[in-house]
């Protein structure tokens, strides 16, 4: 999952953020990333034992039947509609903004 928000244009959208907005506004996304890693460094020991390698598996895992089934269908139309139109979005907006 990580390295599928590494575009080809990450480096243009973070060079546009620097030229708009300085060194500072890199935390635009690195909040992000220092979340994810902690959540990680922090869920990693319990993760291990399970043997689970996606988070699907993990979703099967937690939950059987018909609610894992709902579950990995409403992530799916959730993750495929709104969350990638906000990530087109985000790759095609013009850097930098003036």
């Amino acid at each position: 999952m990580v390295a599928t928000t590494f575009a080809a244009d990450t480096t243009l959208a973070v060079a546009g953020i620097v030229a708009q907005d300085g060194i500072a506004g890199n935390w635009v996304w690195c909040s992000g990333a220092v979340g994810s890693m902690l959540s990680v460094l922090f869920f990693a020991r319990l993760w291990r034992p399970t043997g689970i390698v996606t988070d699907v598996a993990f979703v099967e895992l937690r939950y059987g039947g018909r609610a894992a089934g709902w579950l990995r269908g409403f992530r799916a139309v959730y993750l495929g509609l709104p969350i990638n139109c906000i990530i087109i979005g985000w790759s095609t907006w013009p850097w930098p903004r003036s």
